[in-house]
């Protein structure tokens, strides 16, 4: 049935209840009718299959402790210091930074083989 003659039949069951309102019939008639309406998406078909979610992998991969355990940062010159005390601490200050990134590389490395690995042992 279309969704138009579910609501020619919903019009006329109320046009049914206004005119004979003691009727037993007409009231079923309004019941039935709402019920159509009610369920005429149930009749249709959707237009397309909705797409499918692509598959998401979630891998257990962190990293062993020691690789991201914090460094103590170099202490900054206080009070009356000379050049040779920010040169010193400018390099320590480089030598901290340049041991920072090499542990950050070495977890993406670790983070790499650990998600190579596990896609291997999918595909198997």
């Amino acid at each position: 049935m279309t969704i138009t003659f579910h609501v020619l039949l919903s019009i006329a069951a109320l046009v049914a209840l206004v005119v004979w309102p003691e009727r037993r019939a007409s009231q079923l008639a309004v019941l039935a009718a709402l019920a159509m309406v009610a369920l005429t998406g149930c009749a249709q078909k959707p237009s397309e299959p909705l797409p499918t979610l692509p598959a998401i992998n979630l891998y257990m991969c962190a990293a062993p402790a020691g690789m991201t355990a914090p460094e103590r940062q170099p202490l900054r010159p206080m009070g009356d210091y000379t050049q040779e005390d920010v040169a010193l601490y400018i390099t320590d200050l480089h030598h901290w930074a340049t041991r920072g990134w090499l542990k950050l590389s070495r977890v993406r490395e670790h983070a790499d083989k650990c998600v190579a690995s596990t896609e291997e042992e999918d595909e198997d």
